[in-house]
C-alpha cells in the first residue's frame, strides 16, 4: 500500500519529466516548430554588421519615405546608391551561429518590425549549412530542364508549389517586359522550375542566384553565388539584366534560415541591387507570400507582404502588373526616376563681384592651378582601386547633383574665364555632359585645368594616368577651338605626358 501511494505520487513527477524529454527531443531536431522562443544571444560584431549596412543602404532603409498612391499600393522612389549597395560586403556574410537563428535581437526588432507596424510570431527553420555551400539539387541536366520546359508548355510543371502557382508565374512572365529574348536574371532557386518557365516564356539567356553552389549543365543557364554576384558587379564583368524573376525566395531574406546574416532588410536590398543591374524599361516580375491587409514576419521561416511593406520592398520599381496565386504575382517595370530635387529648392547664391587681389604672390591650390590662370573623395562609380587604396572609409553620402548648364543658367553666368576641374576620376563625365554647349557656344571657358593623375597615395599609376591625358586631348580635339597650353605638378618633378598632376587647356 505504501509503495503503491509512494508510485501514485511519483506518476506526475515522472510525466513531467518525459514531457520535458519529448519536447527537448523535438525542439533540437524538428526543422521547424511553431511557439514562443526565449530570447538568444547574438554576437555583437553581427550587430555592428547591421549598422555598417545601415549607413551604406542610407534612406532606402529608413522604410518611412512617403509613397504616393498606385495601382496596387503606394508608389515608393527615393535616392539609391547602387556602389555601396554592392561594395558593402556584410550585406553578403552569414550569420556565424552553430544554428539558425531562433529570435529577433532585441536591439534589432524595431527595424525588422518596421517601428512595431508588423506582427511577428514564431515558425523555425535550421538550414544554417546552405549559405556558400552545395545546394540541394547541385547539378542542373539539361533533360531535366528540358522537360520542365515541355510540361510548362502544356500547364503541367508542377514547380515547387504546384501547378496553379506555376501558371500564375507564367501568366506574370507574360506581361513582364524583356523577358522575350532577353538576358534574365532569377534571384533564389532550388530547383530550375522557375528558369524553365523563364526559357519558355522566351528569354535567351538565365543567370541564377543563389546561396547554394550550383552546377547548370543547360547551355542557356549559368549560376552564381551571391559574394560572385557581387564582385562581378564591381569588377563590371556582371553586365545588365533585360528582366529579373523571382518567387518565393526574397521573403526569406536577412531572417538566417538559410545561414544569411539577420538583416532588417535584405529583401529590400536584394530587389534594389536587382534595380541597379536591371535596363531601363526592363522589368521584375516577383512571387512573394501575400496578405495585403496584414504584413507580418514568421521568424525565422518568411516575411508576408501587404500594404505596408511592399511599396518598400519594390521601391524604385513602377507598378505593372498584378496577376494571380496564392504568392500573387507583380510585375515591375524599371523607370529612370529622377531623385533629386528642383534646382531653385537650393536658391543658390549670386558669385562674388570681381576684384583684384593685393597680393598675387599667395596661392592656395594644390599645385598653383590658380598661379597660371587633402580631403580625397569622388564619385563612388568612377574611383577605381587604386584610388580607393587612398580612402579610408567605406561609407559614400549620396548628394543631390545637377546638369552644370542649369546651375549657370540660374545664376546668370555662360562666360567663365578659368575652370578648375578635379573628380577624381569622374572628369570625362562631366565634361561629356557640356559637350554640345561648349560647341554650340552656350558655355564659353576660357581656361581649363583638368587633374588626370591616377594616385594610389604612395605613387602614380602612369598607365592610367596616361590613358585619361589621352581621353582628354581627344574630347578638345573633337570640340575644335582648344589648344594644350602647357601641365602642372605639385611638387618639383616630372612635367612629362602621364606623370604631371593637372593639364591645362587654353580656349584660341
Amino acid at each position: 500500500m505504501v509503495c503503491s501511494r509512494r508510485f501514485k505520487r511519483m506518476v506526475p513527477v515522472v510525466l513531467v519529466i518525459l514531457f520535458m524529454c519529448f519536447y527537448k527531443f523535438n525542439y533540437d531536431n524538428s526543422s521547424k516548430m511553431s511557439g514562443v522562443i526565449t530570447e538568444e544571444y547574438y554576437p555583437q560584431e553581427s550587430l555592428d554588421a547591421v549598422e555598417y549596412i545601415r549607413m551604406d543602404c542610407g534612406k532606402l532603409c529608413e522604410t518611412n519615405a512617403k509613397g504616393v498612391p498606385g495601382p496596387y499600393f503606394d508608389q515608393i522612389t527615393v535616392p539609391t546608391d547602387c556602389q555601396a549597395l554592392f561594395k558593402n560586403e556584410h550585406i553578403d556574410r552569414g550569420h556565424g551561429l552553430s544554428n539558425a537563428p531562433k529570435t529577433i535581437p532585441k536591439d534589432l526588432r524595431m527595424d525588422f518590425t518596421m517601428n512595431n507596424r508588423l506582427k511577428v510570431s514564431s515558425w523555425y527553420f535550421n538550414d544554417e549549412e546552405y549559405l556558400g555551400k552545395t545546394a540541394k539539387l547541385a547539378v542542373w541536366p539539361e533533360q531535366i530542364i528540358e522537360d520542365y520546359i515541355s510540361l510548362a508548355k502544356g500547364n503541367k510543371l508542377k514547380g515547387t508549389y504546384g501547378v496553379s502557382e506555376t501558371n500564375a508565374l507564367r501568366d506574370g512572365l507574360k506581361h513582364a517586359p524583356g523577358i522575350m529574348n532577353g538576358r534574365v536574371l532569377v534571384i533564389g532557386s532550388e530547383i530550375p522550375w522557375v528558369e524553365a518557365c523563364a526559357l519558355e516564356a522566351g528569354a535567351r539567356e538565365v543567370v541564377t542566384l543563389e546561396y547554394g553552389k550550383i552546377v547548370s549543365k543547360h547551355p542557356k543557364i549559368k549560376t552564381m553565388v551571391p559574394v560572385q554576384f557581387r564582385k562581378s558587379y564591381l569588377n563590371k564583368t556582371l553586365g545588365s539584366f533585360d528582366a529579373i524573376v523571382t518567387f518565393s525566395s526574397i521573403e526569406h531574406s536577412g531572417l538566417g534560415r538559410y545561414g544569411d546574416g539577420l538583416n532588417p532588410w535584405g529583401d529590400i536590398i536584394a530587389i534594389a541591387r536587382g534595380w541597379c543591374v536591371t535596363k531601363e524599361g526592363g522589368s521584375l516580375t516577383i512571387g512573394v507570400q501575400y496578405s495585403y491587409e496584414r504584413d507580418y514576419i514568421k521568424f525565422n521561416a518568411a516575411r508576408w507582404y501587404g500594404k505596408i511593406r511592399y511599396p518598400y520592398l519594390t521601391t524604385n520599381w513602377k507598378q505593372h502588373y498584378r496577376g494571380f496565386g496564392h504568392q500573387r504575382v507583380h510585375v515591375f517595370t524599371k523607370i529612370n526616376v529622377n531623385f533629386t530635387r528642383q534646382l531653385d529648392h537650393y536658391k543658390l547664391k549670386e558669385p562674388h563681384p570681381y576684384f583684384p587681389l593685393n597680393n598675387t604672390d599667395k596661392h592656395y591650390s594644390q599645385a598653383h592651378q590658380d598661379e597660371t590662370s587633402g580631403a580625397v573623395g569622388g564619385m563612388a562609380s568612377e574611383l577605381d582601386d587604386d584610388q580607393m587604396k587612398m580612402v579610408k572609409t567605406k561609407r559614400t553620402i549620396s548628394v543631390p547633383c545637377f546638369n552644370m548648364t542649369e546651375i549657370l543658367d540660374l545664376i546668370g553666368v555662360q562666360h567663365i574665364d578659368y575652370f578648375s576641374l578635379d573628380v577624381e576620376g569622374s572628369e570625362m563625365i562631366i565634361l561629356e555632359s557640356v559637350r554640345n554647349e561648349l560647341i554650340s557656344g552656350k558655355i564659353v571657358v576660357n581656361i581649363w585645368s583638368i587633374e588626370y593623375r591616377t594616385w594610389d597615395g604612395t605613387k602614380n599609376i602612369v598607365n592610367k594616368s596616361f590613358q585619361k591625358l589621352q581621353n582628354l586631348r581627344n574630347f578638345f580635339e573633337n570640340i575644335g577651338g582648344y589648344v594644350e597650353h602647357s601641365q602642372l605638378n605639385n611638387e618639383n618633378g616630372d612635367n612629362r605626358d602621364g606623370m604631371a598632376l593637372d593639364v591645362l587647356f587654353v580656349r584660341t
